[in-house]
């Protein structure tokens, strides 16, 4: 009788053995398949086994490549113009020559002319008196698509002592979209 129960277990052990495999490509820690230069988990030249996870290393390693690779080219700006500038001012207290409360619209028109670059444009606005102090400022963001224009402006209300007609718009290029020549 314990020869009949010692067949059946190294039957059934070596059924489990069959049935379960050892692999030699199977991580006995996580049950994962390992990785070879032949592949993960390749039998034969053509057959490969669990098609998944060599997938996932694939787009993995490819996002870190394209992370670490450096572009080296040469950089210049966009070709843009700017155009039809806008300096309104209004006095909203007081006078003309003594106004205690100034409104002040300040806008340009910018031109991509670019023929594969739309990008942000950011153009700074600052409320100047004549002798170029600066009273107030901001900057405008916009993106301009490809041979388009936008107009970007601001409206500054200051209170002080004003002349209106010592007041101006100063206005400048922050950032210009760049390209690889």
């Amino acid at each position: 009788m314990w020869v009949y129960v010692g067949l059946v277990v190294l039957v059934l052990g070596m059924g489990a053995v069959f049935i379960f495999g050892v692999d030699e490509d199977v991580d006995a820690g996580t049950g994962f398949l390992k990785e070879s230069s032949e592949g993960v988990g390749s039998v034969g030249d053509d057959e490969v086994l669990g098609g998944g996870s060599d997938n996932v290393v694939a787009e993995e390693e490819e996002v870190l490549n394209e992370s670490e690779v450096e572009v080296d080219c040469e950089v210049e700006p966009v070709q843009y113009s700017l155009k039809n500038f806008v300096e309104e001012v209004e006095c909203l207290d007081g006078v003309d020559s003594d106004c205690v409360e100034v409104r002040m619209n300040c806008s340009v028109e910018i031109y991509n002319f670019d023929e594969g670059v739309d990008d942000t444009f950011i153009v700074g606005f600052s409320l100047i008196d004549l002798e170029e102090v600066m009273l107030a400022s901001d900057v405008v963001e916009m993106s301009v698509s490809v041979g388009a224009s936008e107009v970007l402006g601001l409206e500054f209300v200051e209170s002080g002592s004003f002349d209106v007609g010592d007041l101006g718009c100063d206005i400048r290029m922050n950032r210009v979209p760049e390209k690889c020549v």
